[in-house]
């Protein structure tokens, strides 16, 4: 069962939540929560400048447990996050994810815009596709071989 090298962008998470980089991280926790995410792209205006994660904001809220969310979302996130054009083949994106431990792929549209994200969860959803596909196709040729023998026989 052969298939075609596919982009990320088919497999990604479409329409991402977003927060400015201004943004107390009392924002960033309350989409967070709402929405049931783990990451933020967080832009400056509508450029990508950052991406702040759950675990970014259990850090800082461990280490100022009573100032936390006055503390702006430009001093929990990570800047620069890797980003890639939807065109970009999963495989390549899937490689850096696991090379670099990413969280998170931020996917851009072909003007530089947030188009969606990556996460490792829609990575493993792809997973358990190929193998649910892999293991139907091994089963298919058990048949088919199995046939075949049969039929040498009778």
């Amino acid at each position: 069962m052969g298939r075609k090298a596919e982009s990320v962008g088919a497999h990604m998470t479409t329409a991402p939540l977003f927060v400015q980089v201004d943004a107390e991280l009392s924002t960033a926790v309350e989409l967070m929560q709402q929405h049931e995410i783990r990451h933020l792209p967080v832009l400056d205006g509508e450029r990508l400048v950052g991406i702040v994660s759950e675990r970014d904001l259990g850090i800082i809220e461990s280490l100022v447990p009573d100032e936390w969310e006055r503390i702006v979302v430009a001093e929990a996130m990570t800047p620069s996050p890797y980003a890639v054009p939807a065109s970009t083949p999963l495989a390549e994106v899937a490689k850096a994810m696991a090379d670099q431990k990413y969280g998170c792929v931020v996917v851009t549209d072909k003007h530089g815009a947030v188009a969606g994200l990556f996460t490792t969860t829609d990575a493993l959803r792809v997973l358990a596709s190929t193998a649910a596909q892999h293991s139907v196709g091994q089963v298919l040729s058990d048949r088919h071989t199995k046939r075949k023998a049969r039929s040498k026989r009778g």
